[in-house]
């Protein structure tokens, strides 16, 4: 019963407070409390069903449980195909219901290392959303490569799929964050619309500048976040600058004691682990990078000023070379 003691060892390690974790498992498990705590003192074994569901439930790997801590750490991954909307609603309704079980829990916040834009901040703009998406479906040969932007575009809102680019981005403005970006964050999507349309991806000569509108309208939104400290819903907002740069983007949940993070893979795939060895490594790593940034929600006006000054500046210094 090692192994079914040290499984209630770890719930009870990531359940705040010191009898919530009985009254989580009994509901997972449809039993009483009496019946769960005789499975916690091993007097009576779970089956596997019951195993699955409650690793399932409280995002705790298996392998840490029957193979102890050795060099390996278990993610989860879900490839997003456009061209299987079912798929992508997955995708996206996954990202809907993490943030709602950290909005729900007591503790609760994110914390975003961003190397590119974060997918939260381009779903308040829809136009940006399917950009990102058309340059994926691209990449994975996901749609003919002759395909222009407007026909993606056109193709993308008959599933209508921006209802759940709302809700997400509600979610998102719901939940305490603190933002970790770097003075380059915003130019792997500006390289990106100046590549697509060099190559001739977009036919409406309006397009590119529609997309850039966009990207303003965001960065005034993200600057009115950072000066109120407060998101639209109500949650608590910080915006770090770091002199470092991360390699790629990623996101810790914290939710009550538990830490979830996502690993952005290219440009909008991601793994997912809850392992608690990495979550332990990782978070050291974000400490560190947090104590040499500058948090612009509390620093000087001058230096906030600066930022998103340099970030309009890459924005017209591209409208300026693509339509001058």
């Amino acid at each position: 019963m090692k192994k079914q003691t040290k499984l209630f060892e770890i719930i009870k390690r990531k359940v705040f407070g010191p009898k919530k974790w009985v009254e989580e498992v009994s509901s997972v498990l449809h039993m009483s409390h009496a019946s769960v705590y005789r499975r916690e003192r091993g007097e009576v074994p779970l089956d596997m069903e019951q195993v699955g569901m409650l690793s399932d439930h409280f995002g705790i790997d298996i392998g840490e449980i029957f193979h102890g801590q050795g060099e390996y750490v278990h993610f989860r991954y879900l490839d997003v195909d456009v061209n299987d909307m079912e798929n992508y609603r997955n995708y996206i309704n996954g990202i809907i219901r993490s943030m709602v079980e950290t909005r729900s829990a007591i503790k609760r916040e994110i914390i975003f290392c961003a190397d590119d834009i974060p997918i939260f901040h381009l779903m308040a703009f829809p136009d940006l959303t399917y950009f990102k998406l058309y340059v994926w479906s691209q990449w994975m040969g996901n749609i003919d490569h002759q395909m222009q932007f407007e026909e993606f575009v056109y193709k993308m809102k008959r599933n209508d799929i921006e209802p759940l680019f709302s809700e997400l981005k509600k979610e998102y403005e719901s939940v305490s964050s603190r933002e970790i970006w770097t003075e380059n964050t915003i130019d792997p999507f500006l390289r990106l619309l100046d590549y697509y349309e060099n190559i001739g991806s977009f036919s409406d000569p309006g397009s590119l500048g529609k997309l850039l509108d966009q990207l303003e309208s965001l960065r005034e939104k993200l600057e009115k976040y950072t000066i109120e400290k407060e998101k639209v819903e109500g949650a608590s907002f910080e915006l770090y600058i770091t002199p470092l740069d991360f390699g790629s983007s990623q996101m810790v949940s914290m939710v009550n004691e538990r830490f979830v993070t996502s690993i952005k893979l290219y440009t909008i795939n991601s793994i997912m682990t809850a392992d608690m060895r990495f979550q332990e490594s990782n978070l050291r790593v974000i400490k560190g990078i947090l104590s040499k940034s500058t948090c612009l929600s509390h620093t000087s006006e001058r230096e906030r000023v600066q930022f998103f000054k340099g970030f309009q500046f890459k924005i017209d210094q591209l409208r300026n070379k693509l339509t001058g």
